[in-house]
């Protein structure tokens, strides 16, 4: 692994594929990648039912795809594959396995519904010849087992036989000697761009942040985390041999990772040091240290995930985001709206590569909020400098939370205030506090959240000064005549008119005067 290599640039012929093996923490792995890239750019399945089913033609749009289709996605993309990854104590998985399969053992299409029977104990089960190949050496064969995708896709569809990837014959019972098929999934470990461990899943995040020059994420969302059903101690001594037995060679190539990943945790932390490090640093905890040393690395690489800074924005959450202190990229997909709720912390960032070249409108959109005390909490920043906002009520149908009026943020910020030494400009947003949304109605996600957002605009103006003094003595009016704050769409239209020269702002008093809600107030 050499120094050199890193941060990894992606290419236009590169894709990232998330091997994702089951029972490895990848569903929330998956969240984490997810975040960096446009969702357009994302293969959306993740099953190999589905894949077979309806295998694309052509994957060269996408950037990203994980999934559960194990080391042969090669057969079938054309692109450059850059291979990810996470492992786990073989013995740790085996259980989790047999758990989730227990739960729900037709989920992600692995066994049959039957495959596990409502009485069977977790001895039974892995006592069972019949059962145990499921179980053995599962993350040695999604590394070196290679299938004919496109054949078994086109078997199933003649066939019309019910596809479960666990049951696969040449996936079970692979023709490959045991020395063989651990020598190839070392090799072809050491050759992913990225792996790692659940056990240490922290330091592998840091692994994954510094390989690719991204911003770390402090606030990971934990999903998919099933009770564990059964403990260490519900497994017979005999049952827990069998175990050890038929995953032994996951559990040497598990050896073998954690030396690797010891290494190439050494590397990074001796190039971070070397072009980051400060004295000050030794005072901070391994952790803290490493989120400093990251987001250095991240800074400084900023031009590697967006080629030109701009002026203008449309942000509708849809897009890859590097910032903190949000939950991860949600969709109504009848409204095909996409939004993201702030959280677990009161304070969020997101950076975006805007241009000090011009003075900007920015807006942005809340379609949901944990209280309207939390709402109204909201504080705007920009590079660390608090901004004077107006909160503007936008008379809209809100698809996603539809007791909820939309609100406007909007700021005015001027060009000196987006110029620092950095490669981009950080929206801040805080807020007094967070609740979870369970204590706003029981059949939500247990998490902290402050409010949700689906869009943020940006556009550049003439001046500053002179459209935050418009505004500003516009909404004045409004509260002096009509007594209320004005309306988004109505701050709009008036500033629209007096910049397009059809009224003039002397004019706001007279033309609220003659309107039928000051006529209803009175």
């Amino acid at each position: 692994m050499s120094r050199t290599k890193f941060p990894v640039k992606l290419e236009q012929n590169d894709v990232l594929y998330f091997l994702h093996i089951p029972k490895t923490a990848g569903t929330t792995f998956t969240s984490v990648l997810d975040s960096f890239f446009d969702y357009q750019s994302i293969f959306p399945e993740q099953v190999y039912r589905k894949l077979i089913l309806d295998l694309p033609e052509d994957f060269t749009k996408y950037k990203l795809i994980r999934g559960h289709f194990g080391h042969t996605i090669y057969k079938i993309i054309p692109q450059n594959i850059l291979y990810l990854t996470m492992l786990r104590d073989p013995i740790q998985r085996t259980i989790s396995y047999y758990d989730h399969m227990k739960l729900a053992p037709t989920t992600n299409n692995w066994v049959h519904e039957n495959f596990l029977s409502e009485i069977e104990t977790s001895d039974s089960a892995l006592q069972d010849p019949k059962k145990i190949p499921v179980f053995t050496n599962y993350q040695i064969r999604h590394l070196a087992v290679d299938l004919d995708i496109r054949s078994i896709a086109q078997y199933y569809k003649m066939n019309k036989r019910a596809f479960f990837f666990d049951t696969v014959e040449e996936f079970i019972h692979p023709d490959i000697s045991d020395e063989l098929l651990l020598q190839t999934a070392k090799q072809r470990l050491l050759e992913f761009s990225f792996f790692g461990l659940v056990e240490r899943f922290e330091e592998s995040l840091f692994l994954l942040y510094y390989t690719f020059g991204w911003k770390p994420i402090r606030s990971i969302w934990n999903l998919m985390v099933a009770p564990r059903k059964t403990s260490m101690h519900d497994i017979s001594e005999h049952t827990m041999k069998i175990i050890k037995e038929y995953t032994k060679l996951d559990y040497e190539l598990y050896e073998y990772a954690k030396e690797l990943f010891e290494q190439r945790l050494f590397q990074m932390m001796d190039d971070l040091k070397e072009r980051y490090y400060k004295p000050n640093l030794d005072k901070l905890s391994f952790r803290e240290m490493m989120y400093v040393l990251l987001e250095k690395h991240y800074e400084e690489h900023f031009d590697y995930h967006y080629e030109n800074s701009t002026s203008s924005i449309n942000f509708d959450f849809s897009q890859k985001m590097f910032g903190t202190g949000w939950f991860r990229r949600e969709i109504n997909d009848a409204a095909k709206k996409f939004y993201r709720w702030t959280g677990p912390t009161t304070i969020s960032t997101i950076d975006l590569p805007l241009s000090p070249e011009s003075d900007l409108r920015i807006q942005l959109r809340i379609i949901g909020q944990a209280s309207i005390e939390i709402r109204d909490s909201l504080r705007l920043l920009i590079n660390g400098v608090s901004m004077e906002s107006l909160f503007l009520v936008q008379n809209i149908h809100n698809p996603i939370y539809p007791d909820i009026t939309p609100l406007i943020i909007e700021t005015i910020v001027s060009k000196e205030s987006l110029k620092n030494d950095k490669k981009f400009t950080q929206l801040t947003l805080m807020i007094k506090d967070t609740l979870n949304l369970r204590s706003l109605n029981p059949g939500y996600e247990n998490r902290e959240v402050g409010i949700a957002l689906d869009k943020i605009t940006i556009i550049p103006i003439v001046s500053a000064e002179y459209e935050k003094n418009v505004k500003g003595r516009i909404s004045r009016y409004y509260t002096e005549y009509l007594r209320r704050k004005p309306d988004f769409e109505g701050l709009e239209y008036y500033f629209a008119q007096i910049m397009n020269g059809i009224i003039k702002l002397e004019d706001m008093p007279q033309i609220l005067q003659d309107s039928s809600e000051f006529r209803n107030i009175r």
